[in-house]
This record gives C-alpha cells, sequence and structure tokens, in this order.
C-alpha cells in the first residue's frame, strides 16, 4: 500500500510490517519503520479544538515499544507549509493510515 501527497509519500509492506515515511517537503528524507516495534499508533491534531475554525497540525504519532528508542511523527497537515491540502481531507486519510497502521502492530 502506497500513498503520496505533497506532504508525504507513505508505504505499507504488511508481509515485513515495515513502513516507509518519505517527506518530500524535507529533501525527500526518509525513516523505514519497524511496526513490530510500535507499541500505539494514534492521531494527533492541533487547532480546531482550540477554538480555531479548522486544524493548524494534523499527524499519527508512532510511539514506541522500548523507553531508549525514538518516536516517530508523521505529518499530514501543516498550515506552515503553503500546500494545496486541506486539514479535513488530511484528517480522514490519517485515521485511514491510522486503521491501517494498528492491523500490522503486533
Amino acid at each position: 500500500v502506497v500513498e503520496t501527497t505533497s506532504m508525504i509519500a507513505i508505504g505499507l509492506d504488511p508481509n515485513a510490517k515495515q513502513v516507509v515515511v518519505v517527506e518530500p517537503r524535507r529533501n525527500d528524507a526518509f525513516e523505514v519503520v519497524n511496526l513490530q516495534d510500535v507499541k500505539s499508533c494514534r492521531i494527533r491534531t492541533s487547532g480546531a479544538s482550540n477554538g480555531q475554525s479548522s486544524y493548524t497540525y494534523v499527524g499519527i504519532d508512532l510511539t514506541p515499544k522500548g523507553k531508549s528508542a525514538k518516536g516517530v511523527e508523521l505529518t499530514f497537515y501543516d498550515d506552515q507549509e503553503e500546500l494545496n491540502l486541506t486539514a479535513e481531507a488530511e484528517l480522514l486519510r490519517a485515521k485511514e493510515w491510522q486503521e491501517l497502521l494498528e492491523k500490522h502492530l503486533s
């Protein structure tokens, strides 16, 4: 499963239980995440729930199982970036990915 936007490119290999994340806005920085090392996957938003009319940030936080491991943040929307994305559409996309990733956590 692969999906690409101007903010993120994300791919899931369900057999290997790995996710590849590429961030085009950060010089194509990429990370490979082994889902067997991830404890939880949750959506994080800011903005709309704080009295603003729309979200200013939409992402997914992958929390590692080990305390010494670092978590991974998947950014789907950030209003600081001048992109043709809408926060609401990216929230729906993030929810779909959260459900997909949670199915592959062990």
